[in-house]
């Protein structure tokens, strides 16, 4: 019991504890905060093989540059050669047969000359016809006329000579008659020919005509097949889009390769960004145009972000804990940087001058969820509910509870109670 109440007496003689004690103070304060960055290409340009075949040796490594335009690689382009003179073949000879069924000049003229000759055979009958209903008429009279003439030379009537010069013209009529009848049997069989003649012209001509869709399709498939040739050589010489340097190298060579097999891989370093994944919480306090301090190795370079991407998505954290980020991408102008290089980035979200600052590590929280301090008056602590401001990693904005000329701990703990005796460290 003695020795209990010695400690007792002890303890209630002990020095109040000493403390570290500041007062707030004025300056400018800057919100931020800072993630891991990555650097990267805004684009990246991958060569594929074109087309199967044959590559020879890839000379090209990475960090070599290239200029757009510039062979990559030897690629043995002979089959595509030859499909290209195949098709130039085809195309040609179905433009021949077109141009050949479509000249239909020949048959066309003949086929004029066919219906005039037709015309001209009808006009002749017409013509003949007229002769022969005439001659018709006239042998006709010269029968009624000889038919007469003998029933008065019978009866001593006319003299024989008469008679017999009537039935010479009743023979001559006659036989008029039936070289009309010949000539115009002659002329229905030349009709006839002429007729069957044009109709075979036309008919032909038709035909021909009628054929002229099927080649002109010929043509156009043998114009597409040449097409796709010239493409495929095209394709076969193997040359850099861009003016950049070489990431990767996928293929030494030589040796043979299927179509779209990466070849190279090559981007431009003017296309250097940073990418940095924040979380979304974060990530609404940035925008377009937000100022971004990078640092690598004691080095810092000034950027700003250029966009946050869309959609955001679920990363573990080192602590196993799930967390919301977005990718927020930063320009960044004459680095010198290469691709995938660590940084840290610091946003500078905003800022305030002129304003009441303490230290981040002077405030706890309250059990409300606000921030406090521990006021001192005196030797005495109180506590103090503050209003906060803008805060950065190592300052708070006081915008409420403290003035200047208050002096507060400067590392409170939670052992710390109301009315607490203490000494102000010198």
């Amino acid at each position: 019991m003695r020795r209990w109440l010695a400690v007792l007496l002890l303890a209630g003689c002990a020095p109040p504890p000493e403390m570290r004690v500041v007062s707030p103070h004025r300056g400018e304060i800057v919100e931020s905060f800072t993630e891991k960055a990555e650097t990267r290409l805004s684009q990246e340009y991958p060569v594929q093989v074109p087309v199967s075949g044959h590559i020879g040796r890839v000379s090209l490594k990475p960090g070599d540059s290239v200029r757009r335009g510039q062979v990559l690689a030897q690629f043995d382009r002979f089959d595509q050669r030859s499909a290209l003179l195949q098709a130039q073949a085809h195309l040609k000879e179905a433009q021949q047969d077109l141009s050949l069924l479509g000249n239909v000049g020949v048959e066309r003229q003949a086929a004029a000359e066919a219906s005039a000759q037709l015309g001209a055979l009808r006009q002749r009958q017409g013509a003949l016809q007229a002769q022969l209903r005439e001659a018709e008429a006239r042998w006709q009279q010269a029968r009624i006329e000889v038919k007469r003439w003998r029933a008065m030379l019978q009866k001593d009537l006319m003299p024989q000579r008469d008679f017999d010069q009537l039935q010479l013209s009743e023979r001559t009529a006659y036989e008029q008659v039936r070289r009309l009848h010949q000539e115009l049997l002659a002329q229905g069989q030349d009709q006839a020919a002429a007729g069957s003649r044009l109709a075979r012209l036309r008919e032909e001509e038709s035909r021909r005509l009628s054929q002229a869709p099927v080649l002109q399709q010929r043509v156009l498939q043998a114009e597409q097949e040449q097409a796709r040739a010239e493409h495929a050589l095209g394709r076969a010489e193997i040359r850099s889009p861009i003016d950049g340097v070489v990431l990767k190298r996928f293929e030494e060579g030589p040796r043979d390769l299927t179509a779209g097999s990466p070849l190279l891989l090559l981007g431009n370093l003017r296309d250097l960004e940073v990418v940095c994944q924040v979380l979304t919480a974060d990530a609404v306090r940035v925008s377009k145009g937000t100022a971004v301090r990078l640092e690598a190795a004691g080095k810092i370079w000034n950027g700003q972000v250029t966009r946050v991407e869309p959609a955001g998505f679920t990363k573990l954290s080192s602590l196993g804990i799930e967390q919301q980020r977005v990718n927020v991408v930063i320009g960044l102008e004459g680095a010198g940087l290469g691709v995938g290089y660590q940084l840290q980035a610091k946003f500078l979200v905003r800022s305030r001058s002129n304003v009441l600052l303490i230290d981040r590590f002077s405030a706890l929280q309250s059990a409300e969820g606000g921030k406090l301090v521990w006021k001192v008056e005196g030797d005495r602590l109180h506590s103090q509910p503050i209003e906060v401001g803008l805060a950065s990693e190592t300052q708070l904005e006081v915008v409420k509870g403290l003035s200047q000329s208050d002096r507060i701990v400067a590392v409170p703990d939670a052992t710390m109670t109301e009315g607490m005796k203490i000494r102000v460290a010198r």
